[in-house]
């Protein structure tokens, strides 16, 4: 299931309100003319922040261009033109609309520096480097945010500092270093917490449930994504609280809990819908999936499936197209189409080693050991299982550690059964103290499919029978009808 990416945020820059001043009879025409124009674009601009912050990008989008326009030819105020644009690019690039963003930004950058505005112009900085990081340039877009953390402290701007440094947690999420991150994300609220800024403790405290979410650590992760939720609430945020649905929906994946997930799944992508954001209707389609794949509802998976990776490929969001690519791997192996599978597994390897996006990564490289062992390609299984364990023990991936190990194990049985049961029959001693019934009923199944002894046959069947009457995932019943069988 694939969790929202952490959020970034894109904070429009928060300048002080301009007085409005009754235009005096007194003062010349083209002066009165000059503030009433800004006075104009001022309420323009403060309604376009309604709108976004409500949802109604497409609005707000029309109502930024027809004001830089007004901008342009009326007022030929430079200050005003350039936090125009920013707030322009900022709603583009929620909509994954990256290159015209990007542009925005860079010739607002050049306006705010045209007037020394270095807090503007460290501002775009930020949102460049956000431009980047979602289109996976992470070497990049750590190169804007370190610029924008000196820059900051060199301004001793706390607000500025605070969203450099979750930034810079971000890009250490992405490559799966969660320690780092966690301390970066921990910094930066703190500061907020002081400068008591809500809607940043949202956005925050939702990155720090992703953490706690790819750390195994369920019961925190939902603390901290209905906290971001009831914040982004309060706020009558539409874009924080679709983020924070759709994480809820993939933790209570996690928790196998698939009612609850496409509930959650479900209302997150209208609310996608309504924003026009097509990142996380992306996000939102592929977790949907997840759910009918687990509820034997495969034609329909595959259908959620094929638009995710459409979608992903449409807005070059790389990670979501590798996640789509692993995905349809797994259900053309589950069809036995082995050549199809291979080709989606290996696209999305490719993709990963690209991006070094470890927690993606280490899994791809599971799958495909796992479809090679089932080829026969012992060599090829054995090198992708050691590099893929490696990565899970580095990022600390318990599944795909796990996975693994019991991959191992079935290998070393091709020449040394009686070693594999007895390192197999000690991972079941010690799983049996700290692991579920899930680990459990694997290390039995894998012991009987090895053995042959058919006491393992029939524990894994009644804990599998178990596990299906607490949680409907069609793999359990698959499982016991195959022992059955």
């Amino acid at each position: 299931m694939d969790a929202l990416r952490p959020l970034q945020k894109m904070k429009i820059i928060s300048y002080p309100k301009r007085k409005i001043y009754e235009v005096s009879k007194v003062e010349s025409t083209n002066y009165s003319l000059s503030k009433l124009y800004n006075n104009i674009i001022d309420i323009k601009y403060n309604l376009s922040r309604v709108y976004n912050l409500t949802g109604d990008w497409d609005d707000a989008i029309e109502l930024l261009n027809h004001t830089i326009s007004i901008t342009k030819k009326n007022s030929k105020d430079k200050w005003q033109e350039a936090r125009l644009k920013l707030q322009l690019g900022a709603i583009l690039r929620r909509k994954g609309i990256y290159e015209e963003a990007l542009a925005l930004f860079e010739s607002a950058y050049n306006l705010f520096m045209s007037i020394n505005d270095e807090l503007g112009s460290n501002r775009i900085i930020m949102n460049i480097g956000g431009v980047y990081h979602f289109q996976n340039n992470y070497l990049k877009a750590m190169e804007y945010y370190q610029k924008a953390l000196k820059t900051a402290k060199k301004l001793k701007n706390e607000d500025n500092i605070a969203d450099a440094l979750n930034n810079i947690g971000n890009i250490a999420y992405r490559q799966g270093d969660y320690d780092k991150a966690m301390k970066y994300y921990q910094k930066a609220l703190k500061i907020k917490k002081k400068l008591d800024v809500l809607d940043t403790d949202s956005v925050i405290i939702n990155n720090i449930g992703n953490v706690y979410y790819n750390l195994g650590k369920p019961q925190k992760t939902i603390e901290c994504y209905q906290k971001s939720l009831a914040i982004a609430k309060k706020l009558g945020d539409k874009q924080e609280i679709c983020a924070a649905k759709a994480n809820l929906g993939a933790i209570y994946y996690m928790l196998n809990n698939y009612k609850k997930s496409l509930k959650y799944q479900s209302e997150a992508l209208e609310i996608a819908k309504q924003l026009g954001n097509r990142r996380i209707i992306g996000i939102s389609i592929g977790n949907i999936a997840n759910v009918y794949n687990m509820l034997g509802d495969y034609d329909k998976a595959m259908e959620y499936q094929q638009r995710r990776l459409k979608i992903s490929e449409k807005i070059n969001d790389k990670i979501g197209i590798s996640i789509a690519l692993s995905n349809m791997g797994d259900f053309y192996k589950r069809l036995k189409e082995y050549k199809k599978a291979e080709e989606y597994y290996t696209k999305a390897i490719d993709i990963g080693k690209e991006l070094q996006i470890k927690y993606y990564l280490c899994s791809y490289l599971y799958d495909k050991a796992n479809l090679c062992f089932l080829l026969k390609r012992y060599d090829e299984a054995i090198s992708l299982n050691d590099e893929a364990l490696e990565i899970a023990i580095k990022i600390n991936d318990n599944d795909v550690i796990f996975d693994s190990k019991i991959l191992t194990l079935k290998i070393k049985a091709i020449s040394d059964k009686t070693n594999a049961i007895s390192e197999l029959k000690d991972m079941l001693k010690k799983d049996i103290e700290k692991d579920g019934k899930d680990a459990i009923a694997k290390l039995h199944y894998e012991l009987y499919k090895i053995s042959g002894e058919p006491k393992y046959k029939e524990e894994a069947i009644n804990i599998y029978k178990e596990l299906y009457e607490e949680i409907p995932n069609m793999m359990y019943k698959e499982r016991v009808d195959e022992l059955r069988s």
